[in-house]
């Protein structure tokens, strides 16, 4: 007989409008298949109905789909503040033949809690002109493309909507290259001045290395990595909850101490780009393979920290699976795009 194992256990509480209870889940369980891998096969939520004051309905969901929800937290979903929505989450842009179905790779951008855009590689792709509208900041980790690929598009969909702007915020050396070689009237519109000087689409906002900054009720920390180009990663928290994203990087030391030190870490985000075949290539390209993730993840202290996996190549993405599932981390998780998460 089957052995299951229950990661997730919140009450969603149904609510009463006009004597008539809502089809809304009372209990929500997600049974996890093998190893928490996205795709590895068996992931379902169990959701408990209630029809009437006496009865629950029970209801399976294959959440192997592309809308899934996982909540990492072990906390009620209306309590938490802390959502992230995967817009996109791989290395470059690809349409992937995974296990028989078409899965389209896109680069990386995290929409979290609908208004602060971590990255941002995808996003009119993904977003409707209403929910682009949502959004007020967009933070960047670093200048490459695949990293700020559709900053452009993003900032001319929104020029001409009253009251629409975007604080971007970044450190000194992104924004100048924004500046100077995206939207620099050569390449791209200026949108750091249009549609005029005193209401641009966008607003630079220069960060601090290690110096805290605070938006939308979250406080973000950038923190330098080891990447070819000045690249920072964040440590993202509210008052319950912090999320680590690493960004582009190879060997480094100081966003993992800082991450141990977080009373409330719930959940890194960590890239993995190259096969451990292909160490040469990620060492020269700086990014990381599954066997330096298990080193690196050693650095954070924390064995059971659930942690996601993305930036990977798709080309490689079946290898990188298969390494990844020998690492001795127990919750670990490769990311796919259209997931949300609750911390």
């Amino acid at each position: 007989m089957p052995c299951f194992l229950i990661m997730l256990l919140f009450h969603n509480g149904a609510d009463e409008e006009d004597g008539l209870l809502q089809q809304e889940p009372d209990w929500r369980l997600i049974v996890p298949g093998k190893r928490s891998f996205v795709r590895q096969g068996g992931d379902f939520v169990l959701e408990f109905v209630r029809v009437n004051q006496q009865a629950f309905d029970l209801r399976w969901t294959d959440v192997s789909s592309p809308r899934e929800f996982i909540s990492a937290g072990h906390t009620s979903a209306r309590g938490s503040s802390v959502k992230i929505r995967v817009l996109g989450c791989h290395g470059s842009d690809q349409l992937l033949d995974c296990h028989g179905q078409m899965l389209q790779c896109r680069p990386c951008a995290f929409l979290i809690n609908d208004t602060v855009l971590l990255d941002a590689g995808t996003v009119g792709s993904r977003l409707t002109l209403p929910e682009q509208m949502k959004i007020s900041h967009v933070l960047l980790s670093h200048l490459h493309f695949d990293h700020i690929k559709d900053l452009p598009t993003l900032a001319d969909n929104l020029v001409g909507e009253s009251g629409t702007s975007l604080v971007v915020a970044a450190i000194p050396e992104v924004l100048g290259g924004l500046r100077a070689h995206i939207f620099n009237s050569s390449v791209y519109p200026d949108f750091f001045r249009l549609p005029d000087a005193g209401r641009s689409v966008l607003i630079p906002h220069p960060l601090q290395i290690d110096r805290e900054w605070t938006i939308s009720g979250l406080r973000i920390v950038p923190i330098r990595v080891n990447h070819l180009v000045p690249t920072v990663g964040f440590l993202i928290s509210d008052e319950r909850a912090t999320v680590l994203y690493s960004a582009d990087t190879y060997q480094t030391d100081d966003i993992w101490h800082a991450a141990s030190s977080m009373p409330n870490l719930k959940a890194a985000f960590i890239e993995v780009s190259y096969p451990n075949a292909h160490a040469t290539l990620a060492k020269s390209a700086k990014h990381l393979t599954p066997e330096l993730l298990g080193h690196e993840f050693k650095k954070i202290g924390r064995p059971d920290l659930p942690v996601y996996v993305y930036h990977v190549k798709p080309r490689f993405q079946s290898v990188i699976e298969t390494e990844l599932r020998q690492l001795p981390i127990p919750h670990i998780t490769v990311l796919e795009e259209n997931l949300e998460l609750v911390f």
